[in-house]
């Protein structure tokens, strides 16, 4: 399901366009196609899961130390940048927290279905209820930051990366050294890079009373 979620982006720059009344060029779509294809393919691409099936609380907490403190500085170091790198900082930092999340479904699913209700009292599905909160925060921050067009691939690049570390730290899968996989992450950081560049951006940020050229209008 990872590798079809990449292509979200896809499907967002053209709602992007619509709202703001901006066509998009060559470049967007090509950008966007970088990003989506280079994330499908390293997921695509990655072993298939194996390891410990119920890390313990101490295989958890260097992790979760680590995003919560990745948290805490893209928050604070936010506070001082300007757009888009202050988005870029936000959204990396909930492309992070959303790949804890998703280890932590995968824990606390595999306990519900050993152990029933009374899996509710271990800690994991109060971890993943903050995890949630707190990536939903980033989330929304770096969308009021700036342009959707360059947070929203950023979180779907960072979050599958930090997926798979999460995965070879707590449950000692294996990771994947595979050059074609390699190279679909460069080729997707490429593409973020080429968006946090691109027109849309820039469409999405300008006010109405000075539109690009690509842009259809001001609105009626």
């Amino acid at each position: 399901m990872q590798p079809l979620a990449a292509t979200d982006v896809l499907f967002a720059l053209p709602m992007i366009a619509i709202v703001h009344r901006y066509r998009l060029t060559r470049a967007d779509w090509t950008a966007a196609a970088a990003v989506a294809g280079g994330i499908a393919v390293f997921l695509t691409l990655s072993p298939p899961g194996s390891g410990i099936s119920a890390p313990g609380v101490t295989a958890w907490a260097p992790v979760m130390l680590a995003a919560t403190a990745i948290a805490a500085a893209a928050i604070l170091a936010a506070a001082r940048a300007r757009s888009p790198a202050r988005v870029i900082i936000l959204a990396a930092a909930a492309g992070v927290t959303y790949g804890v999340l998703d280890a932590l479904t995968k824990s606390w699913v595999d306990l519900l279905s050993a152990h029933g209700v009374p899996a509710l009292l271990r800690w994991e599905p109060y971890a993943l209820l903050a995890a949630g909160i707190l990536g939903a925060y980033l989330t929304q921050s770096s969308f009021q930051a700036g342009a959707l067009s360059v947070s929203l691939p950023v979180i779907d690049s960072v979050e599958p990366v930090s997926a798979v570390l999460t995965g070879a730290t707590v449950f000692s899968e294996r990771l994947a050294t595979s050059p074609v996989q390699l190279s679909a992450g460069a080729m997707a950081a490429g593409g973020i890079a080429a968006l946090s560049r691109s027109s849309v951006a820039a469409a999405e940020t300008r006010p109405w009373g000075q539109p690009p050229s690509t842009r259809r209008g001001p609105p009626h």
